[in-house]
């Protein structure tokens, strides 16, 4: 579109009265949708080129001012931007679906990552509370498997029994009934009969130890009460002529402060006591005011139970490792079966309790009991 104005003095915007951008060069500028482009006529070269510059001084002058204005109308602008806006359009609805589709991805993956340290805190947290059960079983197990190697010792020591012990007793029963069956003298057959009868107590009496012995294997409930200490010694007392009778040199000395009650059995710890006491009076040296003495005490929480001798004392250096073993004799001047401090050990590891020894020849023993 072109547009001659008559006046020289008029300007774009009387012509066509719009408000033009205030400039004195080309220029294209927007008004009410339209696109406008407004390029200065320049007359003054030797070639008429629109927009060229000449360095010819040349100036012509025309009865009017000459500007060329190129509209472009908003139906075209329109036209041409409206597949550009749709464009826009459809990747700003497919942006915002996808950020609405990251934003809930991401939202989701935050809480199931949430969830997850969740589930893992909690996870960790039944894993301590497993390993601290798991450690409780662990020293459960390790208690049970030392009850099994002192059950195990113990059975190695009935083995020795049955086949030591008791082996040789019925084979010389056996030989004494083939010869008797053999034998027609009468006097060689009342030798043979009391011969006989010997080995038949001895089978006997062996017999009544295992069946002593195994009942504190098998014996898996031990019935326990309250028992008064001082009362239970004073019962043992009774049945010992050397600690019943007034004038007798033995003693019996009680020491019991610290405590005097003991929930325990009263069969076992009356034949603890009861062994103490034979093996004190047994083995008490000559010519010495002979005594035991029981003193209680607690030592890191746990009852503790002091019994002393002023005895012969033992050889703790030669014969330590074997003072709890069955049949284990250590003065062959007295006579015994050697069964006593063994009873007493297997009767208190029963019920969870210990027994230890110090001893010193000539001097006397202290057994130290751990309830």
């Amino acid at each position: 579109m072109y547009f001659e104005s008559e006046n020289r003095n008029s300007t774009v915007d009387d012509i066509l009265n719009i408000k033009r951008i205030s400039t004195n060069k080309d220029s294209t500028y927007v008004e009410n949708g339209h696109i406008w482009s407004q390029q200065f006529i320049n007359l003054n070269g030797a070639k008429f080129t629109f927009g060229a510059i000449s360095n010819v001084p040349t100036e012509i002058v025309t009865p009017s001012n000459w500007i060329m204005a190129l509209e472009i109308p908003a139906e075209i602008v329109k036209a041409e931007l409206q597949p550009v806006f749709d464009s826009l359009l459809t990747f700003n609805i497919i942006s915002i679906f996808g950020l609405l589709v990251f934003s809930h991805t991401y939202q989701k993956n935050r809480v199931e990552k949430e969830q997850f340290y969740k589930e893992l805190e909690s996870k960790n947290i039944l894993l301590t509370r497993s390993k601290e059960q798991l450690e409780k079983n662990n020293i459960e197990v390790n208690k049970m498997n030392s009850r099994l190697e002192m059950r195990n010792k113990q059975l190695s020591d009935f083995n020795y029994l049955i086949s030591h012990n008791l082996r040789s007793p019925v084979t010389s029963m056996s030989v004494i009934v083939e010869m008797i069956q053999k034998e027609k003298n009468p006097d060689i057959l009342n030798q043979l009969l009391p011969k006989l009868d010997q080995v038949a107590k001895s089978i006997t009496n062996l017999t009544k130890d295992i069946n002593e012995y195994v009942s504190i294997l098998d014996n898996k409930e031990i019935k326990q009460s309250n028992i008064d200490l001082a009362e239970l010694i004073e019962e043992v007392k009774h049945e010992f002529t050397e600690t019943l009778l007034d004038d007798s040199d033995f003693n019996v000395l009680v020491k019991l402060d610290v405590w005097n009650q003991i929930t325990f059995s009263k069969f076992y710890l009356q034949s603890v006591i009861q062994n103490l006491v034979s093996n004190a009076i047994k083995y008490k040296r000559d010519n010495v005011a002979s005594h035991i003495e029981f003193e209680s005490a607690i030592e890191n929480k746990h009852k503790v139970l002091y019994v002393r001798d002023n005895g012969m004392g033992l050889n703790l250096e030669k014969h330590g490792e074997n003072v709890f073993k069955l049949y284990k004799r250590f003065h062959r001047n007295i006579s015994g079966k050697g069964m006593g401090l063994f009873l007493i050990k297997s009767q208190l590891e029963a019920l969870n309790a210990t027994i230890t020894i110090d001893s010193k020849v000539g001097e006397g023993t202290t057994f130290k009991i751990k309830f």
